[in-house]
């Protein structure tokens, strides 16, 4: 129990600075860390932390992470669906990023990730054929 509970703390206070370090990562212009930082924040994405670290990631113009954030929801789709700051997120009027980030709407964003996602699919799976 104790373990399980240290193990928490952990990954809280690593997901936690991780999203801090990106802010200034990105700040400074440090590419490198920058993409650290979207790695550790990518690798400790749940349900319940998907919506703040995708408008962080968006708000920063961090896009390999929003496009990862935007691959979870398509997969979790289901879970998501009925979490109230996820609803939210789809159903808010497109937002005007005050940040160094696009505007961006959720939706769109959705619906573009999943077709790149598709057509990805559909090639690997026709490089064999022959037209």
């Amino acid at each position: 129990m104790f373990f399980t509970l240290l193990t928490f703390w952990v990954w809280l206070i690593v997901a936690h600075s991780a999203s801090k370090l990106l802010s200034a990562a990105k700040f400074f212009q440090l590419d490198g860390l920058q993409r650290h930082c979207e790695i550790i924040c990518s690798k400790n994405i749940t349900t319940d932390s998907c919506v703040d670290i995708y408008k962080h990631a968006k708000f920063l113009g961090a896009l390999e992470l929003a496009g990862f954030i935007e691959g979870f929801f398509l997969k979790n789709m289901v879970l998501l669906i009925e979490l109230e700051n996820f609803k939210q997120l789809l159903y808010d009027a497109p937002v005007e990023s005050p940040g160094p980030g696009p505007s961006y709407d959720v939706l769109h964003d959705l619906e573009r990730t999943l077709a790149l996602r598709i057509r990805s699919i559909h090639l690997s799976t026709s490089k064999g054929s022959v037209v």
